[in-house]
Order: structure tokens, then sequence, then C-alpha cells
């Protein structure tokens, strides 16, 4: 099996971000990006082998040029042949 473990850092610190401080902040970020990901997981008509409710506080991500990356591994909530899951939360979302 493939495992990911993402690193992100605050270019001016070089400290390592929580997804909080990823997320500006915004003390409903885990709301926010559950709504984002009910909301890709139907427009994308994703086969679920378990029903998405929420992340962790602490959920792994990254970030890349259109946004926080929020992934889950295989298995956790689609099949094998679904690879691991990206959903996108554009920045704009925590404002």
């Amino acid at each position: 099996m493939t495992a990911r473990q993402p690193y992100t850092f605050d270019l001016a610190t070089g400290n390592v971000l929580t997804l909080k401080e990823a997320a500006e902040g915004n003390a409903n970020y885990v709301p926010i990006i559950n709504a984002e990901i009910a909301k890709q997981i139907k427009v994308r008509k994703l086969e679920l082998l378990t029903p998405f409710k929420t992340i962790e506080a602490d959920r792994p991500f990254y970030l890349n040029h259109n946004g926080l990356v929020i992934y889950f591994e295989q298995y956790e909530y689609t099949p094998y042949a679904a690879g691991m899951p990206e959903f996108v939360i554009p920045l704009k979302a925590f404002r």
C-alpha cells in the first residue's frame, strides 16, 4: 500500500503549519472543509465505501497553487481503484 506524509511549512518562519493555520486561522475551518468535500463528492459522483461525515481537526493536508488540499488514503472512503482522492479547498472559502 502507498502512504503519504505531507509537510507544509510557513516560508517566513520555517515552522510546520497546522491545518487551522493554513485555513487562515478561521475557527470554522472544519465545517467549511467538510461542506466543500461533500459538494465535490457529489459533483464527481465518487463511489464511497463508507459515508463521508467529517475530517479530523488535524487532518493531513498540503497546499498547491489552487488552495488547500485534503486527501484520503486508499480504502479510507473509496475503493482501491479510486486511488487517494484529493479535494482542493480554495483559500477564499476561509475568508
